[in-house]
């Protein structure tokens, strides 16, 4: 995007650029990152205890942007794997090997670096919690200003506060920095699932199928009472979105198909993957070297019997 930017009132969309901001949030297994791995070209960095990946390797092929392409995850545990990770990731987005990157979850980030914070303050011998929070705050707003300055759609997901205390509900983030990350997305959006009783149309022969009970995944966009929600879209995006996809989301928004990229090179990849090797844990030792995870390849998916319609978010 080029600065400045002349607007004509009611022409739409005349900044030039495709890519957004996104927050998720919501409670455990409610299809968040499940989400998240539907838009163009994805890179994650997801956090370890989390797994979140597990959920890529369990999914519908049909449910990714590029089913043929290859996921790359960057799993992280602290710190300092945080900062070699985007280092380079920015480096594969401006390079053009990646469209979206995805932040999963935010809530363990913003924990995993609280934590590390506070064991150096313990070592140093002086805590202070309020500064601490303090510097949490502005640690999330440098990373939420930062990052969407990548030529890149951003997606960032997290856990729910609920409200409390005539306080809205939002990311489950520490003091204000749940309303003032959320505030710089271009699109806040609630997740959450249930269960629904399905009863299908009668047969020819009149024979009525038995009801089935399944589980409904929705994002919520705006009009959420008690949750903070809602996108810069005027509306364009339905109230609720049922089994949401970026594809949906970007026919309403009128965003063009995403061309195919390159597949990252093993040589970037092995780079990144000797760096995060030698970062050091909190307290001082070696990490190990993370993984990357592939997307479920159509083969994999032929491998079940009977593929689900659609995959069960973890």
């Amino acid at each position: 995007m080029t600065l400045p930017i002349r607007i004509r009132p009611g022409a739409g969309d005349q900044s030039g650029t495709k890519y957004r901001t996104f927050c998720c949030y919501g409670n455990t297994r409610c299809g968040k990152t499940q989400f998240a791995a539907t838009f163009p070209n994805p890179v994650f960095i997801s956090d370890m205890s989390e797994r979140g990946w597990v959920t890529l390797e369990n999914m519908n092929v049909q449910d990714f942007y590029d089913p043929d392409r290859e996921i790359v995850i960057v799993p992280v545990g602290d710190q300092a794997q945080v900062t070699i990770a985007m280092q380079h990731v920015e480096q594969w987005v401006r390079q053009g090997y990646f469209d979206t990157v995805v932040f999963d979850s935010l809530t363990f980030y913003a924990e995993s670096w609280f934590n590390d914070q506070h064991q150096k303050m313990a070592r140093a011998g002086t805590i202070d919690t309020r500064a601490l929070y303090g510097a949490m705050g502005q640690h999330l707003s440098n990373l939420r200003t930062q990052v969407p300055k990548w030529p890149c759609t951003v997606v960032c997901t997290a856990r729910a506060s609920p409200p409390a205390d005539k306080e809205e509900g939002g990311p489950m983030l520490s003091g204000k920095s749940k309303f003032r990350f959320a505030a710089g997305c271009d699109h806040i959006f609630y997740h959450r699932k249930y269960q629904h009783v399905f009863q299908d149309a009668p047969a020819e022969d009149g024979t009525v199928p038995a009801a089935y009970e399944a589980t409904v995944f929705e994002a919520v966009t705006r009009n959420m009472p008690g949750y903070v929600v809602g996108g810069r879209d005027n509306g364009k995006i339905p109230d609720v979105v049922h089994y949401p996809t970026y594809r949906y989301i970007a026919e309403c928004l009128g965003i063009a198909e995403f061309a195919p990229r390159p597949a990252l090179p093993d040589a970037l990849y092995e780079a990144a993957r000797a760096a995060l090797d030698k970062a050091p844990k909190a307290g001082g030792a070696p990490t190990a070297a993370p993984a990357t995870a592939a997307a479920a390849a159509p083969t994999q998916a032929k491998a079940s019997s009977t593929p689900p319609a659609r995959t069960r978010a973890r």
